[in-house]
């Protein structure tokens, strides 16, 4: 998550960020925390089991990018991801 938040100031007019809390012991309180534990600039929400099946979610961790439309533009990935791939991603999505 360092690494996205490094990367996204950069592109904060063009991307929009939604962290989604997948944990089923996590409560909005807890997704507050840590937004505000960590400096997070984007918003954060908490899945439903319907948003989990309809995404494929399978563990925590893991990130897509979705287009204006609600279209999935990369797959479902998981683990870390660096500076470079999270701007890479964002130059790609920031192109009109």
């Amino acid at each position: 998550m360092r690494q996205l938040k490094n990367v996204h100031t950069d592109f904060a007019d063009n991307v929009d960020i939604v962290g989604v809390g997948v944990d089923p012991g996590e409560d909005a309180s807890d997704i507050q925390s840590y937004i505000d534990n960590h400096d997070f600039t984007w918003e954060m929400t908490l899945a439903d089991t319907d948003m989990l099946e309809t995404y494929k979610v399978r563990q925590q961790a893991g990130y897509m990018a979705l287009d204006a439309n609600g279209v999935i533009v990369t797959d479902l990935t998981y683990g870390p991801k660096s500076d470079g791939g999270w701007r890479e991603l964002f130059e790609e999505m920031a192109r009109p």
